[in-house]
């Protein structure tokens, strides 16, 4: 008897394990295509077909993550409170699935792709020469998985002579990270393949280390992969957007949006199409990730400081459309600028020297500076001032910006005297009230106090 009863358990499990092989076999079968792969042979065999030169060619994967793009929507319209440190912060990209859900991609899986494409792809549409894959996170496709598509993609493109960028939204950076790094000691008739960019939007240093260990404080960018930026914005910060370079030169330099976007941008809030909009600068053939910035953060910077000694309003439409300006639509193709709203700016332009009530409440003419915060503490030494406590700060707000009055002067980021663990200052948006952390080295607005 015993004896039956054993070889029955022994055939239960051959029978389930059989049907598990099964079915595991069938939810890898949508993969067998390649959900790029296939994509990246219909590009090469145009370029193939119309006598195009290796020089001449250039792919960009765009990969977006529809069930991230939901979830940092709404973490962004329910953001609140304080945050430590803007880039302390995990992003929806690093939520795991549900064993359930593991056990449904592994299974039962009938599609690696979501049902239709983000608005993010959809931008992309009509660039010349793109492949896309819209997913569902690691619901609908494993991190190896998808490392795999990505390492086939990279090697192909090589193989024909072409440049390859890749642009990610959410969880895909680290796949597209993981296979070009897993392909910087490969040797494919010669060369080792490189990636021109990798761009990774709602993605930072954090979220990766969560997503794969891997991807420590550690890992540097691989020399196969000549630059890399990573994109977000931190919600419980007012939705700061946040832009770390990756590059020969730099090791994560950083950038506010407030450093990069045109004033009047700032002004209303930058939105989504912005950012996309940036990104397509990014992948821009003939321009480098550090360019595009430098520019950038130089055009803003000479029209802040322009319109400061000014101290007129009309400076910062003067900026929105000046010869510069001009000239960066011409080179850069930033769409935003086309269609200016309020000229005001909500970085420092308009500001100087405005009568405003002191923290006292006795009536007096403040100024107000765009500065770092070191400079602005020495700022305010020298007036035998000094910069607020956080706590005080937010009095200040409470008094000056909760009751929807002086709506010019509510829109920008004040430092506060206090500083963090990890060597930045606390600030507060008065366009909110919200608190946060940031880089000293960014320029916020300085309110010297008695």
């Amino acid at each position: 008897m015993k004896k039956l009863i054993g070889a029955g358990i022994l055939l239960l499990v051959l029978v389930f394990s059989f049907i598990a092989l099964w079915l595991s076999r069938g939810a890898k079968a949508c993969l067998e295509p390649g959900v790029l792969g296939s994509q990246m042979n219909k590009v090469v065999k145009f370029w193939a077909d119309s006598n195009i030169d290796q020089g001449n060619r250039t792919v960009d994967v765009i990969i977006s993550d529809a069930l991230n793009a939901g979830e940092a929507e709404a973490k962004k319209e329910q953001a609140e409170g304080e945050v430590s440190d803007p880039d302390a912060e995990i992003l929806p990209a690093a939520n795991k699935p549900s064993f359930f859900q593991v056990m449904q991609r592994t299974f039962f899986r009938e599609t690696a792709s979501a049902e239709g494409d983000t608005d993010f792809i959809k931008a992309f549409n009509n660039r010349p020469n793109i492949i896309t894959w819209t997913h569902k996170g690691r619901i609908s496709v494993s991190e190896k998985e998808m490392a795999a598509e990505i390492t086939k993609v990279i090697l192909r493109a090589g193989e024909a002579g072409a440049d390859i960028n890749i642009v990610t939204q959410g969880f895909a950076a680290a796949p597209a990270l993981k296979a070009i790094d897993a392909l910087k000691t490969a040797n494919r008739n010669g060369r080792v393949p490189v990636v021109n960019k990798l761009v990774a939007l709602d993605m930072n240093r954090p979220t990766l280390e969560r997503i794969n260990p891997a991807f420590s404080p550690k890992f540097q960018r691989p020399d196969n992969l000549k630059e890399w930026v990573n994109m977000w914005r931190n919600p419980s910060a007012g939705n700061m957007v946040i832009i770390e370079l990756h590059n020969s030169e730099h090791k994560g330099k950083r950038f506010s949006g407030g450093e990069i976007f045109i004033p009047f941008i700032i002004q209303r809030g930058i939105s989504d199409q912005d950012m996309v909009n940036l990104v397509k600068n990014f992948i821009q053939k003939g321009f480098s990730l550090q360019q595009v910035l430098d520019y950038l953060f130089q055009y803003v910077k000479n029209k802040i400081a322009e319109a400061a000694e000014k101290g007129k309003q009309e400076a910062a439409y003067s900026a929105a459309t000046s010869e510069k300006a001009q000239n960066y639509k011409r080179k850069f193709a930033m769409q935003s600028i086309e269609q200016p709203i309020n000229p005001l700016d909500a970085i420092s332009m308009g500001l100087e020297g405005k009568n405003k009530k002191t923290a006292d409440g006795e009536g007096e003419k403040t100024e107000i500076k765009s500065m770092t915060w070191e400079a602005g503490a020495e700022y305010c030494k020298k007036k035998g001032q000094k910069l607020p406590g956080l706590a005080e700060l937010k009095n200040m707000w409470k008094k000056e910006c909760s009751d929807g009055e002086n709506a010019d002067f509510c829109k920008g980021w004040f430092w506060s005297s206090q500083e963090t663990k990890s060597g930045n200052a606390w600030y507060v948006a008065f366009s909110s009230g919200r608190s946060g952390s940031y880089r000293k080295a960014s320029s916020h607005y300085v309110w010297c106090v008695p």
